[in-house]
């Protein structure tokens, strides 16, 4: 959170309204330039790879024991 967004912390920390409201644009990095941008929840960032004409690959750092299972649910959710 502290590296890429205006939050601090571990995004487990956060509700799910908490951190759609901060900007994901990397401002320490590119300032205003990608205002607006925030973090996409995993459906929406599969939606957004599924849908691109570009190859796309996701990387996903689980952190937390037991997401494999939820995150099995939301590709099948996105495949229909």
């Amino acid at each position: 959170m502290d590296r890429t967004t205006n939050g601090t912390g571990l995004l487990s920390n956060y509700t799910l309204a908490q951190a759609k409201r901060l900007s994901a644009g990397y401002p320490s990095r590119f300032g205003s330039a990608y205002a607006g941008f925030t973090i996409p929840t995993l459906k929406e960032g599969l939606q957004l790879l599924l849908n691109s004409t570009n190859t796309g690959v996701m990387i996903m750092d689980l952190k937390e024991e037991g997401l494999a299972q939820k995150i099995a649910q939301v590709l099948q959710e996105v495949k229909k």
